[in-house]
């Protein structure tokens, strides 16, 4: 099976945790993935796998629901093989993106309504291989929720981080999505093995 056609086929397993009542920006740390991000409680991990001509390559995500917002943020490492040959197929990176964020949205990547994008730094400290990210505004079908979120491709990996918040006066969307896209940070080394939950216990 050909690369793209075993990428876009990966079964996105989205889950979703409640996250508590108190709006405290806690920090996950991904070891394997090697990123970090705040948001307000405890995600909840899935993962997936498929066998690739590279290998088996896997995309693992993180849910949480927090006063009616939802928050998410996944990834994909790819084998240098795969990696190199993405960086020459950035319509394929796009494809990838899109079917993440619609996922984690729960629209149908095939009819992902775009209503804005622009280009964001990646927020790396790689000294290689960087590159810029895209922000996108996605209109939700059901007409009740704004969506806003961003797609980055390293050249080793792809992430995407994604806020889903209700058409409501009251929330700003400052607080619930751009301070909590704003925070992901991707490193250039993996952390030890420590648990991922620096400001709780788990």
């Amino acid at each position: 099976m050909t690369l793209k056609k075993a990428l876009l086929l990966l079964p996105l397993l989205v889950l979703v945790a409640c996250g508590g009542n108190d709006y405290q920006m806690r920090r996950l740390t991904s070891d394997e993935g090697g990123f970090t991000i705040k948001a307000p409680g405890v995600f909840q991990e899935s993962s997936s796998e498929q066998q690739t001509e590279y290998g088996v390559i896997g995309t693992h995500s993180y849910q949480l629901k927090f006063d009616q917002v939802q928050y998410h943020v996944s990834y994909m490492k790819f084998p240098e093989a795969a990696a190199r040959d993405l960086r020459q197929k950035s319509w394929i990176v796009s494809e990838l993106g899109n079917r993440l964020l619609g996922a984690a949205a729960g629209i149908d990547p095939r009819s992902l309504d775009v209503s804005d994008r622009r280009q964001v730094s990646t927020p790396d400290a790689y000294e290689s291989d960087r590159d810029d990210g895209t922000e996108l505004t996605i209109i939700h079908p059901d007409g009740r929720h704004n969506c806003v979120g961003r797609v980055y491709f390293n050249g080793r990996g792809l992430y995407v981080a994604l806020a889903v918040v209700p058409k409501d006066a009251s929330y700003e969307q400052r607080v619930h999505s751009q301070r909590f896209l704003g925070s992901l940070e991707l490193a250039n080394t993996r952390p030890s093995r420590a648990s991922p939950w620096d400001d709780h216990g788990r």
